[in-house]
């Protein structure tokens, strides 16, 4: 129980990831339903958690969870007042979940970077 995450580490995160979220929705030209986008949007999740688990790595892994609540915010209103929830599920769950995954190992990896280096 001497392992918790400080609350700054969600917040920090969050704001993180909207940047994050900025450069793999918008400044990344791959069409959006294409598995090449999950792996995209993975891979700049899992640089901006990199960054913050090597700065911070008391967050470790969970920087990646943190970085993608700007995303679960926006696909939550979108599917709350467009529906959708077919499309929701079938492009972008992938999406959201490469990023999850790719934040989460990069997050994890930074950690460990910085802890190899003490």
């Amino acid at each position: 129980m001497g392992n918790r995450v400080p609350r700054f580490v969600y917040f920090g995160g969050a704001v993180l990831g909207i940047p994050a979220l900025v450069v793999s929705l918008w400044l990344i030209p791959i069409a959006w339903s294409t598995p090449a986008k999950s792996v995209a949007t993975g891979a700049v999740f899992g640089l901006f958690a990199l960054i913050a688990g090597f700065l911070l790595p008391v967050g470790s892994w969970r920087w990646g969870l943190a970085l993608v609540i700007p995303m679960i915010v926006l696909l939550g209103v979108s599917v709350g007042f467009a529906g959708y929830l077919g499309v929701f599920l079938s492009k972008d769950v992938p999406v959201l979940l490469g990023a999850a995954i790719g934040g989460c190992l990069g997050g994890y990896v930074g950690g460990a970077l910085q802890s190899a280096r003490k």
